[in-house]
């Protein structure tokens, strides 16, 4: 089927051959560096879309109940007895919104963190595809500007030492986390190479 041109919001039939897609053929299938659209953080409608797709094509037992929308940041984490804990107290500790007059989007601080306050802890709420099968069925099932932002906000990580590379993906605002491109720009790290 063809994504080019039409109604961007609707999902089209995958293409012939997606069964063994890999990430640069699903990017470019879907024109996703062909941004020709107003870049804003997810509405909800949006994140359930993409929640039932979750569900429907990945994992139908998965359940998405996070304290907090996913339109919006989390609550404060506190440390207590040495670890930190979600409290629901205080003021997210981000928010989403768009800058660079719509041509950019993620997360900004809303208030003063401390050094080494916990600001997301994916270890509930991020979902581990089991293969790369179940995340081609998952992207394909959405319409092409979610698509490219699940390409977006998709790394691989192994979630233990030596373990195997899996596919990852944050399915609320901590998606738009955004990445420094050299060690003096990156503020924010987890704590080590398989955290979550």
């Amino acid at each position: 089927a063809n994504t080019q041109g039409g109604d961007d919001n609707v999902v089209k039939e995958p293409p012939h051959g997606w069964q063994t897609f890999g990430f640069l053929q699903i990017r470019e299938h879907f024109r996703c560096d062909v941004f020709d659209y107003v870049v804003k953080p997810p509405s909800m409608k949006k994140w359930q879309m993409i929640l039932d797709a979750y569900n429907k094509e990945v994992d139908s037992s998965y359940k998405f109940d996070d304290i907090v929308p996913p339109t919006q940041g989390y609550f404060s984490f506190e440390e207590i007895s040495g670890s930190f804990k979600t409290v629901g107290v205080g003021a997210p500790p981000f928010y989403a919104k768009s800058s660079n007059m719509g041509i950019r989007r993620g997360l900004f601080a809303s208030r003063d963190m401390r050094k080494g306050e916990v600001v997301h802890d994916g270890t509930d709420s991020d979902v581990v595809f089991p293969d790369a099968m179940a995340y081609r069925r998952f992207v394909f099932a959405l319409p092409r500007k979610a698509a490219c932002d699940i390409t977006e906000w998709t790394w691989t990580q192994r979630l233990e030492q030596d373990g195997p590379m899996m596919i990852m993906l944050a399915i609320n605002a901590s998606a738009m986390l955004n990445t420094g491109l050299t060690p003096e720009e990156v503020n924010l790290l987890p704590e080590t190479s398989t955290s979550q």
